[in-house]
C-alpha cells in the first residue's frame, strides 16, 4: 500500500481496510488509525481501549447489530454500547461516529467505501438511538464528520453532507445486505456465516489457550453444514475414481493399438495402392507418348504438303515460261521480215541462246521433275509410315479401348477421340487442339476415376473393418454367454451358499437371543420366521438388523433412564445424608433449625424489632412422642403461627404479610399447653424480653382437639 501525506491509496484488486476511525466514542474526540497492507496492531497495556477500538468497528460496522454478544471480544452482556457514550453517567447525552474506509484498485481506478454508524445515546433512554452510511466519499477529506465548531453532525446534517453520493440506512438488515452486495457478494447465508466466524475467532486470549476441539466446535458453529447432496456425490466420484482410471488405461492402450495399427496399414495401403496404379501409369505415359508421336506425325505430314504445293507452283510456272518461248521462236521463224543475214545471224544467235536457255530451262526442269519425284517418294514413304502408325495407334487404341472398358470409361472415351477423325489437310491446325482436348477429358476421366477407386478401397476398407468388428463381437457374445453361464453356475453356487448361511444366520440368532438377557424381543420365533423369509428374497433391510437395533435402543433408553434416576436417587440420597449430617451437627452444637425465610420478607427486617419469634419461645413438651412432634410442627407452620412475631404485649404477627394474627383471649380447656412448653434461650436478648407468663397465657388461648392429632 503506498500512503502520502494525505490518508493511504490500496495497491490491490480487492477491498482492503485502509483507515478507522472513532468520533466522540468513549474516551475518543476524534481519533484517525491507518492500517497497513490491511492490517492492524494495538499494543498497549490493559484499560488503554484496545477492545473497545475492536468492539466498535469489527465486525460491528459489517454487522450492524448492538447485541453485547455480537460487539464485545468477550461476549459480556453487561457491557452495553449506551456506556460508550454516556462513559457511566459523565455525559446526559453524546452523540459520536464509527467509521471504516475500504479501497482497491480496480482497473487502474482507485475506489474507496467508507462504511460508518452515527449513533446518539441520551441518559435513561436505554439503548442509542443509530443510523448507518455507505458512501464512496473519504472520511476526513471528501466527507467531514464534524462541524467547524468540532461538534458531531446530526442525521439530518450527515444526509445533506452525503448528498446523492451515498446512502443512509436505519435499518441494520439492509445496511448488512447492502455491504455484503458492495463489498463481498456472498449471499445472506454466507455473509451471515462470515459474521459468526470473526465473532468465535476474536475471541480474548484464543491464541494462548490453544484448544483445537473448542477452535472446531467455534469453526461448526460458525460455518453452515455442508449439503448431503454434495457430500454423496464426492463419495461416488471416490468410489468411482479407481474404475474410471481402469478405463481411462484401457482405452489409452486401445488407443495405443490402433495407432500402431494404422501406422502399419498406411504404409500397407500406399504400397498396394502404388502396385494396382503401376498399369494404370503405364497405360497413361504410352497413350501420352502416342498422343505425341501422332502429333509430331500429323506435323511433318503437313509440312510435305506444303513443300509439294510450293514445287507445283513453280513447276507450272515453268512450263508456262517454255511455252511462251516456243511461241516466240515459231512466230520468229515464220515471221516474213526476216531477210537480212545479220537478222537472221542475230535470230540465229539468239536462237542458239534460247536453245541454250531452253536447255538449261529443260536441265532445271529435270532437276525438278526429280525432286519432285524424291518428294513424291518421301511422300509415299511418309503416308505409308501415316499408315503404319495409323495402323498401330488402330491397335493401341483397341487396347485402350480395353481398358477404358476394364476403368468403366469407354464412352468418355470414344466421345473424346471422335475429334481426332481429320478428313482433310485444311483441319490439320484443329487436330492437335482436339488432341490436347481428347487427352484432358481422358486425364479428367482417369482422375475421376481414380477417386472411385481411393473411394471403392476406402469402403472395402470399412468393409473389412466392420468384418473384423463383427467377428469382435462376435467373439465377445460368445464370451458373454460363457461368462452369462459362468454366471448362472455362480448364482447356483451362491444360492447354494445363501442356503447354508441363512440356516447359520437363523441358527446364530436363536442361539445369541436364547443367550442374550438384555436384547430382549415380543416375539422371536416371528422375528426367525421374518429372516428366513429375508434370506430367501434378500429384498430390503435385514429385519434381524432393524429388530435387535430397535431392541437395542429401547434397551439403551431404558438403562439410561434407569442409570438416570439411579443418578438423581444417589443424589437425592446423598443431599439428605448432607442435609441429616448439617442437622446432625447443627443439633451437637446446640443450634436451633430456623424456618425458612419468606420471599416477600426482607432478612432485616426484624434485626431492630421489639419480641421474638414463636418458635424461640417453645418447645415440645417431654411427655410428647417422637413420631407426633412433626405433625405438631406442621400444623403450627400451617396456621402461620410457627414464625409469627411475638411482640412483650402478647400481640402475634403474621410473619409475611405482617397482619395482626393473634390477641389476648380468654384461654380455652384444650390448648397447646398439652403438646408444647415453654422454653425461652436466656443467651437471645430478644427473646427475655417476653415474659413467661405471657406466653403461658398465648398458648393456653391457642386450642386444639386432641394434642395427640396434631
Amino acid at each position: 500500500m503506498s500512503q502520502n501525506a494525505d490518508a493511504p491509496l490500496p495497491l490491490r484488486s480487492r477491498w482492503q481496510p485502509l483507515r478507522l476511525g472513532l468520533v466522540d466514542l468513549f474516551y475518543y474526540d476524534q481519533e484517525e488509525i491507518w492500517l497497513r497492507d490491511g492490517n492492524l496492531l494495538l499494543r498497549g497495556n490493559n484499560g488503554t481501549g484496545k477492545s473497545k477500538i475492536l468492539a466498535m468497528t469489527l465486525p460491528f460496522l459489517l454487522d450492524g447489530q448492538l447485541i453485547p454478544s455480537r460487539v464485545e471480544p468477550d461476549g459480556d452482556p453487561g457491557k452495553r454500547m449506551e456506556w460508550n457514550l454516556l462513559l457511566g453517567g459523565q455525559y446526559q447525552e453524546r452523540l459520536g461516529y464509527v467509521w471504516m474506509e475500504f479501497g482497491r484498485d480496480h482497473q487502474g481506478t482507485l475506489e474507496f467505501c467508507t462504511l460508518g454508524c452515527g449513533m446518539r445515546a441520551v441518559a435513561g433512554r436505554g439503548a442509542p438511538e443509530r443510523w448507518f452510511f455507505i458512501t464512496p466519499l473519504r472520511a476526513g477529506r471528501d466527507l467531514m464528520l464534524v462541524d467547524a465548531n468540532g461538534r458531531a453532525l446530526s442525521r439530518d446534517r450527515l444526509l445533506e453532507a452525503l448528498g446523492d453520493r451515498g446512502e443512509l440506512h436505519t435499518s441494520s438488515t439492509h445496511y448488512r445486505a447492502r455491504v455484503d452486495e458492495l463489498l463481498f457478494q456472498l449471499g445472506p447465508h454466507r455473509f451471515e456465516a462470515l459474521l459468526n466466524l470473526l465473532i468465535q475467532l476474536r475471541q480474548p486470549q484464543l491464541s494462548k489457550r490453544p484448544d483445537d476441539k473448542a477452535l472446531s466446535s467455534a469453526l461448526t458453529e460458525a460455518l453452515p453444514p455442508l449439503d448431503q447432496a454434495v457430500l454423496n456425490d464426492v463419495a461416488d466420484a471416490f468410489r468411482n475414481l479407481e474404475e474410471e482410471r481402469k478405463t481411462l488405461d484401457g482405452l489409452n492402450q486401445a488407443r495405443a493399438s490402433v495407432g500402431d495399427f494404422l501406422r502399419h496399414y498406411r504404409r500397407y495401403c500406399a504400397v498396394a495402392a502404388r502396385r494396382r496404379a503401376q498399369a494404370l501409369r503405364q497405360a497413361q505415359s504410352a497413350w501420352e507418348k502416342i498422343g505425341m508421336q501422332l502429333r509430331e506425325t500429323a506435323q511433318a505430314l503437313s509440312d510435305a504438303e506444303i513443300a509439294k504445293a510450293d514445287r507445283e507452283k513453280r513447276q507450272e510456272k515453268l512450263d508456262l515460261n517454255l511455252q511462251q518461248n516456243r511461241v516466240q521462236l515459231q512466230t520468229l521463224r515464220d515471221s516474213p521480215e526476216m531477210r537480212d543475214a545479220n537478222r537472221l545471224k542475230e535470230t540465229k544467235e539468239r536462237a542458239k541462246e534460247l536453245g541454250r536457255a531452253c536447255q538449261a530451262q529443260q536441265a532445271r526442269q529435270e532437276r525438278l521433275v526429280e525432286d519432285i519425284n524424291r518428294h513424291e517418294a518421301r511422300l509415299a514413304t511418309q503416308k505409308q509410315a501415316c499408315v503404319n502408325d495409323s495402323e498401330a495407334l488402330v491397335h493401341s487404341l483397341k487396347a485402350w479401348h480395353e481398358h477404358a472398358r476394364m476403368a468403366g470409361i469407354l464412352s468418355a472415351h470414344q466421345r473424346a477421340l471422335v475429334p481426332l477423325h481429320l478428313a482433310d489437310t485444311d483441319q490439320a491446325p484443329q487436330s492437335d487442339l482436339a488432341i490436347d482436348a481428347a487427352i484432358n477429358a481422358i486425364q479428367a476421366q482417369v482422375q475421376r476415376r481414380t477417386r472411385a477407386i481411393a473411394e471403392i478401397r476406402g469402403l472395402q476398407d470399412v468393409l473389412e473393418q466392420a468384418s473384423q468388428q463383427e467377428t469382435q463381437h462376435r467373439d465377445r457374445h460368445q464370451q458373454a454367454i460363457e461368462g452369462m453361464e459362468h454366471l448362472d453356475q455362480d448364482r447356483i453356487q451362491a444360492a447354494d451358499d445363501i442356503d447354508c448361511y441363512s440356516d447359520a444366520l437363523v441358527a446364530a440368532l436363536r442361539q445369541v437371543l436364547q443367550a442374550n438377557q438384555e436384547l430382549r424381543l415380543d416375539d422371536p420365533e416371528v422375528l426367525l420366521a421374518e429372516l428366513e423369509e429375508w434370506c430367501k428374497t434378500l429384498s430390503g433391510d435385514n429385519p434381524a438388523r432393524l429388530a435387535t437395533q430397535q431392541s437395542y435402543i429401547s434397551t439403551r433408553d431404558r438403562l439410561r433412564s434407569t442409570r438416570e434416576a439411579s443418578s438423581r436417587a444417589q443424589a437425592q440420597a446423598e443431599a439428605e445424608v448432607a442435609a441429616l449430617q448439617h442437622e446432625q451437627d447443627r443439633i451437637q452444637r446446640g443450634e436451633l433449625a430456623e424456618p425458612p425465610i419468606p420471599y416477600t420478607r426482607a432478612p432485616e427486617i426484624r434485626r431492630n424489632l421489639q419480641g421474638a419469634p414463636f418458635w424461640q419461645l417453645l418447645n415440645f413438651a417431654d411427655h410428647l412422642p417422637l413420631d407426633q412432634r412433626a405433625g405438631a410442627e406442621a400444623a403450627l407452620e400451617a396456621s402461620g403461627l410457627l414464625d409469627a412475631w411475638v411482640m412483650p404485649d402478647g400481640i402475634i404477627w403474621d410473619s409475611t404479610t405482617w397482619d395482626r394474627l393473634l390477641g389476648p383471649i380468654a384461654p380455652t380447656v384444650q390448648n397447646l399447653r398439652q403438646a408444647l412448653q415453654i422454653a425461652i434461650d436466656p443467651n437471645n436478648r430478644a427473646a427475655t424480653g417476653i415474659e413467661p407468663e405471657t406466653v403461658a397465657n398465648i398458648l393456653s388461648s391457642i386450642g386444639s382437639v386432641s394434642y395427640t392429632h396434631l
